[in-house]
Order: structure tokens, then C-alpha cells, then sequence
């Protein structure tokens, strides 16, 4: 039975739950990690902020890509079945 609807980030984690974890998981960790040292140090938050954002950005753009292959990747798998 066919569905129309595209597969999410839920069933790519589920698919590969070690590359998600690494790219879509792991990045924001660390930035908050990074701005939580940072405040209970009493450093300033400018850098530690800049590199959150670029981390989050990041994530954003590794988890939509990553996203496409895996959805290109079940399109090409369903396209072989028939």
C-alpha cells in the first residue's frame, strides 16, 4: 500500500538512529553546553552565544540534508520493489 506522505525525521531516526543522533542531536548539545559553562564561569556570552547560533544553524542544514538523501534513498528503494 502506497502513502503520500514524505518521511519524517522520526522515521529516519528510526532508520538510522547513530547518524541522527551525530547530526541532529549531538550539535545543539554541545552549544548548550558550551553556554551553560559559560554562564556559571561568569565569562561572556557573546562567543559562546555566536557559536551556539552556528550550531543550531548547522543542525538545521545537516538534518534537512540528510533528511533529502534519506527520503531520495526510500523514493529509489520503492521504485525498485515496482
Amino acid at each position: 500500500m502506497a502513502t503520500s506522505s514524505k518521511p519524517g525525521v522520526v522515521e529516519m531516526a528510526t532508520a538510522h538512529p547513530i547518524r541522527t543522533g551525530i547530526y541532529s542531536i549531538l550539535p545543539p548539545l554541545t552549544a548548550l553546553a558550551i553556554l551553560a559553562i559559560s554562564f556559571f564561569h561568569g565569562a561572556s556570552l557573546w562567543f559562546p552565544g555566536a557559536f551556539a547560533t552556528g550550531m543550531v544553524a548547522f543542525t538545521a542544514v545537516v538534518t534537512r540534508h540528510h533528511l533529502a538523501v534519506f527520503r531520495i534513498a526510500r523514493l529509489e528503494e520503492g521504485s525498485r520493489r515496482g
